[in-house]
Parts: structure tokens; sequence; C-alpha cells
């Protein structure tokens, strides 16, 4: 149930433009021919990532692969719900299937599309757990959303590199 209200709630906020600057990077998410080349751009982060080691040494460098794995994740989502919507609407406007609608809707939540729901809600929390993460990796711990909440100061204003690198790796891992 906790995944339908997700993906309504995503799904409604996107459709209706009403989106926070946050989800911008989903809402005009890469289409088609765009998500087939953010599946390639993923591949060869992977390929840098395993056959090379700047990412686990160079700041810069992680926080290119970071970016990059950022916009890949944001495209899996728009994927994962541009596939879910496809299938719902024909699911829905079926003409052959004369139930009302209730029963319809029903059908659709809990029968014929729980692993596509799964699959948007799963998606989407994926990125945005790594864009959080990542604001932190971009701004060395500094962002002013991060800090919104306490009276703590960073040593020099931010974290050190080293610190920026292991908490890349960290989540690199995820």
């Amino acid at each position: 149930m906790l995944c339908m209200k997700v993906v309504k709630e995503l799904m409604e906020i996107l459709e209706k433009g009403t989106n926070t600057e946050a989800l911008n990077e989903i809402s005009a998410g890469a289409k088609g021919a765009e998500a087939e080349e953010m599946l390639k751009v993923q591949k060869k982060v992977e390929h840098f990532m395993i056959e090379t080691d700047m990412w686990l040494t160079d700041v810069h460098a992680l926080k290119e692969v970071c970016v990059t794995m950022e916009a890949v994740m944001a495209a899996r989502c728009r994927a994962a719900m541009d596939e879910f919507k496809g299938k719902l609407q024909a699911f829905m406007l079926n003409p052959e299937d004369a139930r009302e609608f209730r029963y319809k809707v029903y059908d659709a939540n809990q029968k014929m599309f729980s692993d596509e729901i799964q699959t948007v809600a799963r998606t989407y929390a994926q990125w945005e757990s790594f864009r959080a993460m990542n604001l932190v990796i971009q701004s060395h711990g500094a962002d002013p959303q991060l800090l919104q909440m306490t009276d703590s100061k960073l040593n020099g204003g931010k974290l050190s590199d080293t610190a920026t690198l292991v908490n890349g790796r960290i989540l690199m891992l995820y």
C-alpha cells in the first residue's frame, strides 16, 4: 500500500507540474532514446570505476561520477514510471473490459501492476537517497540544506577532501 501511495503522489505531482526543483531531474528526465543513452553512460561509469582508481583519490573525478550516476538513477526512475504509465493506460482504456471504473482501478493496483508499482517506488527511493548523499559530496557537507537544523560548525567550513572521498566511496557502494 505504501508503494502505491508513493507512486500515486509522485506521478500526480509530475503530471501536474507542481514538483519542487529537486524533482526536475526526474520530471524533465530521459525518455526513449535518452533513457537508452543513460544506460550506456551507466556502463561507462561502471567500467571507469572498475578500471581506474581515480574516483578513489581524486575528489573532482568522484564528483563527476556521482553527478553522472544521479542522472542515471533519475533516468531509471523516469523509465520505470513511463513503463508503468503505458501499461496502466492500456489496461484502463481497454474497450473490451466493460467493468466499472473502481473495479478496474482496484485490479490494476492490487493485482495487475504490483511489480511495476514496486519498481517505480524502489527506483524513486534509490534516486532520492543518492541525490541527498550526493548533496553532501558536491558541497563537501556545507550546503545550507544540510545544516538547517544544527548549530554545529564544520572545521574550515566544509568536509575535508579525505572525508568527502570516504563519503563518496560509501555512496558508490550503495
